[in-house]
């Protein structure tokens, strides 16, 4: 997340992801901004955090590729868990 944290601070609302998982067309797709990345990006390590995980332990996901899935490799890489 250091990288997550720098790129927050330095391009806050500029787009860092945006997926296709509904679609194509402009309307569907979803998209986070640097500063939107970061803040739910930590906020899925506190919930892994209050659900028991750990440093060494195992995240067993089946994900499409999403900002969800983004998301889970930010925090597992975080928290130097398995995933």
């Amino acid at each position: 997340m250091a990288n997550l944290l720098e790129n927050a601070a330095l391009y806050g609302g500029r787009e860092a992801i945006a997926d296709t998982l509904l679609g194509t067309s402009e309307q569907a797709m979803r998209r986070r901004t640097w500063a939107q990345a970061f803040d739910e990006g930590n906020a899925l390590i506190v919930s892994l955090l209050r659900l028991g995980l750990r440093k060494g332990g195992l995240v067993v996901s089946h994900l499409p590729s999403s900002i969800e899935g983004a998301y889970l490799g930010f925090a597992t890489s975080k928290l130097s868990a398995m995933h």
